[in-house]
C-alpha cells in the first residue's frame, strides 16, 4: 500500500473492495498507533472472512460475531476495557471506536437490506478521515478494479480480494500475551 487514493475513487468499486481497502487501512492504524488487543484482532479477521463467505458459509460466519468489539461496529460506545487499551497506547479513543465502527459499517450498512452506494461510500470517506490525522490513506483504487460496484448488485467478487489481499495485510493485530 505505497500509493493511496481517496474513499471517492472507490465509487466505482464494490462493498467488497471498500472493504478490503477499509481493512487493509484499519490493520496499518493499528499496528501504528500500538494498540494490539486480541478481541479487535478477531473482529478485523471476522471482517476478511466475510469476502471467503458462500451462502453455505453464511449462517456460521455470522454466528462467529459475537466478542464486545461487534456493538462498537453498529455505533454502541466502546468498552472500558477498550478505553483502557487507547489509554494505555496513548490514542483517543473515540478514535478506535470510529475506527471500528466505520469498518464494521462499510459492511453490515447494507448486509441485511438493499445496497445503499452513498451510504457505504460515505463510512468509507469516514474512516479514511480518522486514518488521514494519523498520515494513513487508503490504497489507490485501481487496486480493487476486479470488484466492481456493478458486480453482484454492489457487493462485487468478493473471493479474489480475500485471496489477494488477506495474506498479504500481515495479520498482527492480535495480542501475543
Amino acid at each position: 500500500m505505497e500509493r493511496y487514493g481517496t474513499a471517492r475513487d472507490y465509487a466505482s468499486l464494490s462493498v467488497a473492495a471498500r472493504l478490503a481497502a477499509g481493512l487493509l487501512v484499519m490493520e496499518r492504524w493499528l499496528l501504528l498507533v500500538g494498540i494490539h488487543d486480541e478481541q479487535v484482532g478477531r473482529f478485523v479477521e471476522h471482517l476478511w472472512a466475510w469476502l471467503a463467505v458462500t451462502p453455505d458459509t453464511f449462517a456460521a460466519w455470522n454466528a462467529q460475531s459475537g466478542n464486545d468489539v461487534y456493538p462498537v461496529a453498529l455505533g454502541h460506545e466502546l468498552p472500558d476495557r477498550l478505553v483502557g487499551v487507547c489509554r494505555d497506547a496513548r490514542v483517543p479513543s473515540q478514535d478506535l471506536a470510529e475506527m471500528i465502527n466505520r469498518v464494521g459499517e462499510v459492511l453490515y450498512f447494507s448486509m441485511f437490506g438493499a445496497f445503499d452506494d452513498a451510504g457505504v461510500l460515505g463510512e468509507l470517506i469516514g474512516l479514511e478521515r480518522v486514518a488521514g490525522q494519523y498520515g494513513l490513506g487508503l490504497p489507490a483504487a485501481p487496486l480493487f478494479a476486479t470488484s466492481p460496484v456493478t458486480a453482484r448488485h454492489g457487493w462485487g467478487g468478493r473471493r479474489v480480494l480475500h485471496h489477494r489481499w488477506h495474506p498479504v495485510s500481515g495479520r498482527c493485530v492480535h495480542s501475543h500475551g
